[in-house]
């Protein structure tokens, strides 16, 4: 199983699908905005100044296919602006402005490339703050419900099961009253690491806060579930005994194959699950088709 990609660059991901296709179509579209501003700029003469105009463009490619598509944009918009401006009829008095101007458009227009850009990866940075536990890396409790709704949504669409993954630690409460709340810390962080290296791609993992873990599996097929569970699970235990933690797993997961049930409901039930394994003796796995 490969590791999970960054939550938040999944999660930016999944929106990217949705909005523009991009980068490519993104890109496209910036370019087809400079030739359409720069044609305009042609016929409306020398007199007229386009500036804010170059600028849609420059804004879309940098958005949302980064900082070398935003240069790339300025430095085309530079070069129509140039050609728009001559093609206008434009008399300069010596033969070198014309190159003096465009290169103190390119200077503007890369500068607000570079604010942009910034703004832009500030953004990228809060939105990953605000859907990520702070210990673990994790997506946090509402970033994963978020997640599951999308998911039902999709399922439903396209008829396919999906399964909800509730997991506790055991014996946790011994950690933290035996050697601390920094080693507790430390044995959460180090459960998120397995998580992460022991689940796939596509899959999402969240700590739902204290010693509880979630995850949502996307398409997969009920007879292969609690097999790779229970993989994930001894994986798991291998992890705690390699770190000399006291640490067992009680794992709910719930299977979704045929809808008519509200997602928190689904949460509800792999809650539910996983509690049914902790009362009737911790470190083990009850997985249930819905």
């Amino acid at each position: 199983m490969s590791p999970v990609q960054p939550l938040f660059l999944r999660q930016r991901q999944w929106l990217d699908e949705r909005l523009l296709g991009r980068p490519l179509r993104a890109a496209i579209t910036a370019q087809g905005g400079v030739l359409l501003v720069g044609l305009l700029d042609y016929l409306s003469g020398a007199e007229l100044s386009f500036f804010l105009f170059y600028l849609g463009p420059i804004t879309l490619a940098t958005w949302y296919v980064g900082a070398r598509g935003g240069l790339g944009t300025a430095l085309a918009a530079a070069l129509v602006w140039l050609l728009a401006d001559l093609g206008a009829g434009h008399d300069y008095s010596l033969s070198w402005m014309p190159v003096w101007n465009s290169a103190i458009r390119l200077g503007a227009f890369w500068l607000v490339v570079e604010l942009l850009y910034s703004l832009h990866q500030m953004l990228l940075l809060e939105e990953s703050l605000a859907d990520t536990d702070p210990l673990t890396r994790l997506l946090n409790r509402r970033a994963f419900h978020e997640a599951v709704e999308r998911e039902s949504a999709r399922a439903a669409r396209h008829h396919t099961p999906f399964t909800l993954v509730y997991i506790d630690l055991d014996n946790f409460k011994q950690v933290n009253d035996t050697r601390g709340h920094d080693a507790g810390d430390e044995l959460l962080r180090q459960v998120a690491g397995a998580l992460r290296i022991h689940t796939r791609q596509a899959d999402w993992v969240a700590r739902l806060g204290g010693d509880e873990f979630a995850l949502l599996l996307p398409q997969t097929e009920p007879e292969q579930v609690e097999r790779g569970l229970q993989q994930l699970r001894l994986a798991l235990l291998d992890s705690m005994q390699t770190g000399g933690w006291p640490v067992t797993f009680s794992i709910g997961a719930i299977t979704w194959r045929r809808g008519g049930l509200a997602v928190r409901d689904l949460l509800r039930q792999a809650d539910e699950l996983m509690y049914q394994v902790k009362k009737q003796g911790k470190n083990d796995l009850r997985h249930q088709l819905l």
